[in-house]
């Protein structure tokens, strides 16, 4: 099993560092599977995800923290109570989930995209993109209702993390983001691979293996 990257920031994140590195990430999803050729896209293991499913699954996932997001804050006080220890850092949320994965965490069946059926994939693709963009733009608004201290004090409910304060949710949506940037481009590379030997080969299983790297929410050794 290969050691997870190391976190792309150390440290407490203010609101306007914390919305950056949000827009990094964001532009980064954006730019891998809106860059990447149909064929890859598309592509499922026997038994994981397609890239074009991160994305489905980034933007499920994106929907609900926004939804935390935007509720009233008595209303997050009454379901999920206050803290007055603060936030930890960004790397020790992102250690503590990258753990969980390699533990055998996978994401709740709610979070899981449902099988796709036949569709127009560039059209399917341009939608989700544009939908991922909107998530961009709430998500940044929604942010903005926050002061520092609040950040700090209300908390929402994460189904591997359990209850987390706002700025560590996004601390986590932040990695989130990136690490299936990173999981899918591995399938990807390793599909590019398999379709270069079969053809080589002229022979091969019709679908593509799954990945052998564990540490994935995809309910099976991949991430």
């Amino acid at each position: 099993m290969s050691d997870p990257p190391a976190p792309r920031y150390t440290g407490p994140l203010d609101r306007e560092a914390l919305g950056r590195a949000l827009d990094e990430a964001h532009a980064e999803v954006t730019d891998y599977f809106g860059g990447l050729d149909p064929d890859d896209l598309f592509a499922r293991p026997a038994d994981g995800w397609a890239p074009i499913d991160d994305l489905r699954h980034l933007r499920r996932m994106g929907s609900v923290i926004l939804a935390g997001l935007a509720a009233p804050r008595l209303l997050l006080w009454w379901r999920y109570g206050r803290t007055r220890r603060g936030s930890r850092p960004y790397e020790e949320v992102y250690h503590e989930y990258m753990a969980m994965l390699s533990s055998g965490f996978e994401a709740p069946p709610e979070f899981v995209p449902p099988s796709l059926r036949s569709i127009n994939r560039e059209g399917y693709r341009s939608d989700l993109l544009v939908r991922w963009a909107g998530l961009r733009g709430e998500t940044r608004l929604a942010l903005e209702r926050w002061d520092e201290a609040a950040l700090d004090r209300y908390r929402l409910p994460h189904p591997a993390l359990n209850r987390v304060t706002i700025r560590e949710m996004l601390y986590f949506m932040h990695g989130h983001n990136l690490h299936h940037v990173q999981v899918a481009r591995r399938r990807v590379e390793a599909n590019r691979a398999w379709r270069a030997a079969t053809h080589e080969n002229g022979a091969g299983s019709h679908r593509p293996p799954s990945d052998p790297s564990p540490g994935d929410e995809a309910g099976n050794s991949t991430p």
